[in-house]
């Protein structure tokens, strides 16, 4: 899937809005200043962006709250892919 254009997380397109609102960090959970999010909400900050997928994997992992190990595989897989 090529995401260049559109959100890392989901592909969809990028929304810029006029006033810049503090979106959590997919990946890290930090929260910024952006006007910049997907139609989804999500938003990847910077550092995040130019991560390597290793460090935005372990990123995820420290932040979700999530056990599911499959999930965890799943995000792991795609973003190894994607980045």
């Amino acid at each position: 899937m090529d995401r260049k254009g559109g959100c890392l997380v989901c592909g969809n397109e990028l929304v810029y809005s006029e006033f810049a609102g503090p979106p959590e960090c997919f990946y890290c959970g930090n929260v910024y200043d952006t006007n910049t999010t997907c139609i989804h909400h999500h938003y990847i900050c910077d550092a995040c962006q130019s991560a390597s997928a290793n460090d935005v994997i372990e990123r995820y992992c420290i932040h979700t709250s999530s056990t599911e190990l499959q999930s965890l595989c799943e995000f792991s897989v795609l973003n190894k892919e994607c980045h």
